[in-house]
């Protein structure tokens, strides 16, 4: 069982999947590059940006993370969660 939790920390959820697409759009509806988007975050590098975007990589945004990206795209964040819970399969 301990080791079913490990590996359930380090696969993405459908919550982490809906979150970082929803970073995606917001990034691509400004014309940003996943650069200029570490930029304003103050991350070194894109690398973050295209983990979080990428389904097969175990990278997550957390809540400093969400609440920095409403600040940045001038939103609520509120906007990167979905209105209902998403059930895990």
């Amino acid at each position: 069982m301990f080791y079913f939790f490990i590996l359930t920390l380090k696969m993405k959820r459908e919550i982490d999947l809906y979150t970082s697409n929803v970073m995606r759009i917001k990034r691509l509806e400004k014309g940003w590059s996943q650069q200029q988007l570490a930029d304003y975050m103050g991350i070194c590098g894109r690398n973050f940006i295209s983990d979080i975007e990428s389904f097969k990589k175990p990278d997550k945004l957390n809540i400093y993370h969400i609440n920095l990206l409403a600040e940045i795209f001038d939103c609520s964040p509120r906007e990167f969660l979905p209105e209902k819970p998403i059930l895990e399969k």
